[in-house]
């Protein structure tokens, strides 16, 4: 499957979380402009940066679900993880590599296509929905259950590429 529209490659995943750990470290930079070769450049505090590491089950692939920010997710919880299930072709990726951009004519600036890849045992979520577990009440058996969503957390808002 090729497609020019990413949302073809948005695949949502079920998983229960078995485990969470969340990281925060610190970021710095100095800009180029004030780089000193033979002496110290300055270096500037950039802020700080948090990403989450989910170990999952329920699902045959992935075991470990990655999120960049650090959301009200707990061991035990239902989530809805969205993977972006594409990769660019060999071909492509290695046009790209090896050529400067402004050296490539406008037709081989457009952006690549995407093609449809497996699942990974680690996936990167953009958005994560945590999921609660509802029962009709007129029913009492599992298979009038449903899961409604509780909170919806997103890294990356990809309707801005």
């Amino acid at each position: 499957m090729e497609s020019k529209d990413y949302k073809t490659f948005i695949v949502p995943i079920e998983v229960a979380v078995q485990s969470v750990v969340g990281y925060t470290s610190s970021t710095s930079f100095t800009p180029v402009s004030e780089r000193v070769f033979g002496g110290s450049s300055p270096v500037y505090q950039g802020g700080q940066s948090s990403h989450l590491e989910i170990i999952v089950d329920r699902h045959p692939i992935v075991k470990k679900v990655l999120f960049a920010g650090l959301p009200s997710i707990e061991e035990g919880d239902i989530i809805r993880a969205y993977v972006f299930k594409a990769k660019v072709p060999e071909d492509t990726r290695l046009l790209l590599e090896i050529h400067n951009i402004s050296s490539l004519s406008i037709k081989q600036r457009i952006p690549p296509k995407y093609v449809v890849r497996d699942f990974k045992p680690e996936e990167r979520a953009f958005k994560i929905e945590k999921l609660r577990r509802k029962v009709l009440p007129e029913k009492v058996n599992d298979d009038a259950a449903y899961y409604q969503v509780r909170a919806t957390y997103i890294d990356v808002d990809l309707s801005k590429f």
